[in-house]
């Protein structure tokens, strides 16, 4: 993954799935919930932006691609990176949030992720 973000690829990652309970508590949707916080170590350090994309079907079958607009960290040192770490954490969990309350009928959570689920 890092090789393919230092060559200019693009990688993909589920920001709704932590799956190595290594993650993070934030609030989503109002209530305690626990992600993965990953990307947005990797966006800091390497400063990558962050392409949101959500996946929607549509009524006929077809799928339809969002893409969000982009956040770039600003982390010119590493004394920046803890803000620059926390700006893409938040990011994430908004935009994420944003996708979740615009079409609750288009998400399945198949893992624990509210806290209270744990």
């Amino acid at each position: 993954m890092f090789r393919a973000l230092r060559r200019n690829e693009a990688v993909g990652l589920a920001l709704d799935r932590d799956t190595t309970n290594s993650g993070v508590q934030v609030t989503l949707c109002g209530a305690p919930a626990r992600v993965p916080d990953g990307y947005a170590h990797i966006a800091a350090k390497l400063r990558v932006p962050l392409v949101p994309a959500f996946c929607y079907r549509l009524p006929d079958g077809r799928a339809q691609l969002n893409i969000e607009p982009m956040f770039v960290p600003d982390a010119q040192t590493s004394a920046d990176r803890e803000q620059a770490y926390r700006a893409a954490l938040d990011f994430g969990v908004r935009t994420l949030e944003r996708a979740v309350t615009t079409h609750p009928d288009q998400w399945v959570v198949s893992t624990p992720l509210w806290i209270s689920d744990f």
